[in-house]
């Protein structure tokens, strides 16, 4: 973990200029060399991933959400990856600098090594944030029926409001 704020700067910087090596993609799993290190992670198709991607905390995997584009599982996947390291490695929040960092890292490997376009990486953006959209409209859904539920039950506080 990185504490000094000017070093963790420029190693952010430095980061985001890498690229990952050697990148092998099965489907279900994924391995590449990233910053000397060898990272290789599991790959899991999910329903209902709030992100389109996320990553355990305690063991090597990756999850992808189902309705996902097959075309972008090897993408997403290096990003999950890439963001899972970051945070172990260096601290670094997937909601922030890391997601900042990997995003780039991303796009430049899709462009290089997959020959996506402008007009793909634009669509694959657009899809992942679809998926976000879909995902946390059908998460509100699931938690006001379970407040519902609750409320009815008699467990839940007057003053909880509906979401």
């Amino acid at each position: 973990m990185v504490e000094d704020k000017a070093i963790l700067k420029r190693k952010m910087e430095e980061l985001q200029r890498m690229e990952p090596k050697n990148v092998s993609f099965s489907g279900d799993a994924i391995k590449f060399e990233f910053d000397g290190t060898v990272i290789e992670n599991k790959v899991t198709t999910v329903r209902h991933e709030l992100w389109a991607e996320s990553y355990s905390r305690k063991v090597p995997e990756v999850y992808v959400d189902d309705d996902l584009s097959k075309r972008f599982v090897l993408p997403i996947s290096l990003h999950g990856s890439i963001e899972k390291y970051l945070g172990e490695r260096y601290g670094l929040s997937g909601n922030a600098e890391g997601h900042e960092i990997t995003e780039t890292i991303e796009r430049n490997f899709a462009m290089k090594h997959l020959g996506f376009t402008e007009d793909d990486w634009s669509e694959y953006s657009k899809e992942v944030e679809r998926i976000h959209r879909d995902e946390f409209d059908y998460m509100k859904r699931h938690i006001r029926k379970f407040l519902k539920w609750e409320r009815k039950k008699g467990s839940l506080p007057k003053e909880v409001r509906y979401v």
